[in-house]
């Protein structure tokens, strides 16, 4: 049983103790690889810990809110040690059921000093994850880490306002998709591969006749890629499908293999599958696509999950939070 004397002012080192890989999980793994296993063994961890401070208690065991309160004033660390790893372990284990800690973690991992790639995976996975409650592929499948690893890219690029965001929503119009004006949408599905619709027409451009050659074009493809969760994606699995869009999160650029993955994920998402269209728009509002309409693409993907949900307050709740990460990527390019 470890013991957790939280004397902030002590270095991370002073006791020598040999620490748990477990401590290590929150900034490494991101939130759709946590199978039932590995979330028993962070929540085990944390239980075994003693402290004598009440408040660590309560979050040691299980009080989100006490978990959120411990790190949420916290400064960004300039390095990571116990005094780090601790209270995030802690918070790691509520965030698995609680999607205030989850979000929290999310915000968390953007101050932390981690490899740029990885610190952007790791966010963007807990922004939503935890609001869509999603079955995770990694239940059923072992995760094609191999995959996961060489898919990894660099940074995102701005959205428009989240006014404009708003705008889009309340607008929408299934002739013309548009931010206050009467304009048609620029794009058409005989202009391009089916491989780049999901970048270039909205929710509403879908009809049978789209959705049965997305269906033929994945077929197609799936014979040249073996098992796992990309294979599993390109079948229809929604869960493997989202699983693969967020191990290419952040997207620098596009690529065959990106296009590919985000059509699988499209195709769930046009099949009726919420999740994936709140993700869908997720990786559309926080990605550049080459053209400014990004989004617009997000908003209508949005509309289409809201109105096909079983929850419709637990989908707007996540999509407040994709609108915010929409204005916060906006200020962060106006900034630059």
């Amino acid at each position: 049983m470890s013991k957790i004397d939280n004397d902030r002012e002590r270095g991370d080192e002073a006791t020598g103790e040999p620490w748990s890989g477990v401590l290590n999980f929150w900034r490494t793994i991101p939130a759709e690889a946590f199978d039932d296993a590995t979330q028993a063994e962070v929540i085990t961890f944390v239980r075994a810990t003693t402290s004598t401070i009440p408040e660590w208690q309560r979050a040691i065991s299980g009080d989100a809110e006490a978990a959120v309160g411990m790190v949420m004033h916290c400064k960004a660390p300039t390095s990571i040690g116990i005094k780090v790893d601790f209270p995030m372990t802690v918070l790691l284990s509520c965030a698995f059921d609680d999607p205030g800690a989850a979000l929290m973690l999310s915000h968390k991992l953007r101050q932390m000093p981690l490899e740029a790639r990885l610190r952007t995976k790791l966010a963007t996975s807990w922004q939503v994850a935890n609001l869509l409650s999603y079955p995770r592929a990694a239940d059923t499948r072992e995760k094609d880490k191999t995959f996961m690893r060489k898919n990894e890219k660099d940074t995102m690029t701005s959205a428009l306002p989240v006014s404009a965001a708003k705008a889009c929503l309340a607008a929408h119009d299934p002739m013309t998709v548009t931010l206050g004006s009467a304009r048609p949408w620029p794009f058409k599905s005989e202009d391009s591969s089916p491989l780049a619709w999901w970048r270039t027409l909205p929710s509403e451009a879908f009809g049978e006749a789209q959705r049965l050659h997305l269906r033929t074009t994945l077929e197609q493809i799936n014979v040249l890629h073996g098992d796992g969760d990309f294979a599993a994606a390109l079948r229809g699995d929604p869960s493997a499908a989202i699983g693969v869009a967020f191990t290419l999160m952040p997207i620098e650029q596009m690529s065959l293999t990106s296009d590919i993955a985000m059509t699988a994920l499209l195709r769930c998402a046009r099949e009726r599958n919420t999740a994936a269209a709140l993700v869908l728009a997720q990786v559309l509002g926080l990605t550049d696509l080459g053209h400014s309409y990004a989004t617009q693409l997000a908003a209508s993907w949005l509309a289409y999950g809201r109105l096909r949900s079983d929850n419709p307050r637990k989908f707007s709740d996540a999509e407040a939070v994709l609108l915010a990460a929409f204005r916060e990527r906006q200020r962060d390019g106006d900034d630059a």
